[in-house]
């Protein structure tokens, strides 16, 4: 009953907010439709055939409050977009330059091939979460300007050009997927997908959903074969079957769903600091302080009667180090962020790779609190970057 009662009020919530901004997709619809989505998964099918804990009552109506202050900035961010004249949106991103965006991009492209074959020469395939420092730090721009490059060779007309960065693009995600970080493909990936979709036309239907959904779903089943299957069979780490590679594709995909049972129960007991990893390490970096607070949990949050897991989603990981106030307020504060880009894009035509990969972020924090995470909230401080910078203008040059 608790259940029926949570997904008719969170349906009632995104029916009246996607109302709200004039049948357009919301921070609320993203994220709750997914939280939701995938509660009922783990709750009505999944619990019954792995045995994985279903997330309680309690657990719940504590999320059903953090959906509830989403719903109120984005009923503020709807009416502030209904009262506000708007941009034309016959050009819906301000990259204009080919050559600029294209070399930007052909830098971060250099920098994770290079990364890539280092690595490769000394590892193998066992390169998992070791694409880090400066390459690390430059391969982003090939994820946050692939679309963008994408786009102006369309524009252009000229089939080699799109041939060329449609190939580099697919040599990228081909990178990701040897790199092995699932957020980062997936994230990307939707990255991609959303730049696309969703400035084509601004409202909502189930057509652009499903364009977005389908992909996504074909591409996590083949993401999770190849990882926990096709891989481990070629290089000889461990015989592995099917069943495990679409169990582990669950265990991962729920395992931080029912892990908000313990962190809903334990508010407050966690890292204060975690939420704020990234923004505090990079001002011990400039201050040479290499203490560094490090976001990753211990294996506690239970999946089944065995098995644990090191995430709890965003909201599960922020009431477990904040409170639950502290997490309200943190959340407040984060989708406040959001609902800015929403505006300046949907009136201004202004910050669109920020409008994107937010929401791409969005799509996966059910996962873990990803603005803790470098590799994706130091993406998604170049995508801010290179708003602003798109919008500077000299005489007649322009990015």
């Amino acid at each position: 009953m608790d259940l029926l009662l949570f997904d008719l009020l969170t349906i009632l919530l995104i029916v009246i907010d996607m109302h709200n901004y004039e049948k357009q997709i919301t921070p609320l619809t993203i994220f709750g439709g997914v939280y939701t989505c995938l509660i009922n998964l783990n709750n009505l099918v999944i619990s019954r055939v792995y045995a994985f804990i279903p997330v309680n009552a309690y657990a719940l109506w504590v999320i059903f409050c953090f959906f509830l202050v989403i719903f109120c900035i984005d009923y503020l961010g709807g009416y502030l977009y209904r009262n506000t004249s708007r941009y034309s949106f016959s050009f819906s991103t301000r990259f204009v330059n080919y050559r600029n965006v294209m070399f930007l991009f052909f830098i971060g492209f250099a920098a994770y091939s290079i990364q890539f074959i280092l690595l490769y020469k000394t590892y193998g395939l066992s390169i998992k979460g070791l694409n880090n420092g400066i390459l690390g730090h430059l391969s982003s721009f090939a994820f946050i300007l692939g679309p963008a490059v994408l786009d102006l060779s369309i524009k252009t007309g000229k089939k080699i050009r799109i041939l060329f960065a449609l190939l580099l693009n697919i040599l990228v995600l081909g990178i990701s997927v040897a790199f092995g970080g699932k957020y980062v493909i997936f994230i990307n990936l939707t990255y991609f997908m959303l730049y696309f979709v969703l400035k084509r036309d601004r409202r909502a239907n189930l057509l652009k959903l499903l364009k977005i959904i389908l992909p996504l779903i074909g591409a996590a089943v083949v993401a999770f074969i190849l990882l926990y299957y096709v891989i481990p069979r070629v290089t000889g780490q461990y015989q592995s079957t099917m069943d495990f590679a679409v169990k582990h594709m669950f265990y991962y995909l729920l395992g931080s769903i029912t892990a908000n049972n313990y962190t809903m129960a334990h508010a407050g007991q966690g890292d204060i600091l975690i939420p704020f990893t990234v923004i505090a390490n990079i001002g011990k970096a400039l201050v040479g302080n290499q203490d560094y607070i490090n976001s990753i949990y211990p294996f506690i949050f239970q999946v089944d009667s065995l098995t644990k897991t090191n995430v709890a989603g965003f909201l599960g990981e922020t009431v477990y180090n904040l409170g639950i106030s502290g997490a309200l307020f943190y959340t407040a504060v984060i989708f406040s962020i959001i609902n800015y880009f929403y505006y300046q894009y949907r009136c201004k035509n202004k910050f669109y790779l920020s409008f994107c990969y937010s929401n791409a972020i969005i799509a996966f924090l059910f996962f873990c609190n990803f603005y803790s995470v470098s590799g994706v909230f130091l993406p998604l401080l170049l995508a801010i970057f290179l708003d602003v910078f798109s919008l500077c203008r000299i005489g007649h040059y322009h990015i």
